[in-house]
């Protein structure tokens, strides 16, 4: 018993975990979306507010599996255009995360890779790797391969969330202990001795992260921090007190604690 306009607004909106007005007027620019949403509340066909705001709501889990499923039956084309105005309008509201989630459920993988080239490092500095892991085993290899800093950063996404031992056959497979970019080697050159350290080579660890440390000057990346803290650690393990208390001073100064 519903209008072609409101099934039209149900199967579109369908892509969106949380609906709002703004939100949906950048998908369905022609449609009045204030006066469906207030619609669709009233009739039960939303799950109210999520709890975030009183103007945010979502669907029924259920119901919006049974949405999806009919968009991809009577409007595959439009799949890709839904998520990349919803990718455009999350990056508006400053808000990366549901933009790139966007970006690769749209399988714009191009949009994706530009989006995590701007913010993976960041996220991975805040310890999002769960976040990464996820989006980077979406994303087809052959799209990363062209990607090596990325592809560095799956890597530590690989070691925090599946193991160490999974992470070194990744960078073994990768090859890029033998790329010549600066920032995939700042990468390599701490995770080599981080997880030989989750794997108790110790000894092994240090003489291989003593060259990097040495070499390190002016302002610190992400990587060149991380092996300060790994590199603190292996030193107490093996009682070189004074190296570790030195390097983790280092590395609070770098993150500014």
């Amino acid at each position: 018993g519903l209008s072609d306009e409101v099934r039209h607004f149900l199967l579109r909106t369908s892509i969106l975990k949380r609906l709002n007005a703004p939100l949906c007027r950048a998908l369905l620019p022609g449609l009045p979306c204030e006066a469906l949403l207030a619609q669709l509340e009233s009739t039960h066909l939303l799950l109210g507010s999520d709890g975030l705001d009183d103007h945010s709501y979502r669907y029924h889990s259920l119901f919006c599996a049974y949405l999806q499923a009919q968009l991809r039956v009577e409007a595959p084309a439009e799949i890709t255009t839904l998520h990349r105005r919803a990718s455009a309008w999350f990056l508006q509201q400053s808000r990366p995360v549901p933009a790139i989630d966007h970006a690769i459920e749209g399988g714009d993988f191009g949009l994706a890779i530009e989006l995590l080239q701007t913010h993976a490092a960041r996220l991975a500095a805040e310890g999002r790797m769960g976040l990464l892991a996820r989006w980077f085993t979406q994303i087809p290899p052959a799209t990363l391969a062209a990607q090596p800093v990325l592809q560095a950063l799956q890597i530590w996404a690989t070691c925090m969330t599946r193991g160490p031992s999974e992470a070194s056959l990744l960078m073994s497979e990768l090859k890029l202990a033998d790329h010549s970019d600066t920032a995939v080697q700042r990468h390599v050159r701490t995770l080599r001795p981080l997880l030989l350290s989750m794997m108790d080579c110790h000894e092994q660890a240090y003489e291989i992260g003593m060259p990097s440390i040495a070499a390190l000057q002016g302002e610190l990346s992400f990587a060149e921090t991380a092996l300060l803290n790994a590199m603190a650690n292996v030193a107490a393990v093996l009682g070189r007190y004074q190296e570790a208390r030195r390097w983790l001073e280092t590395a609070r100064r770098a993150q500014g604690v």
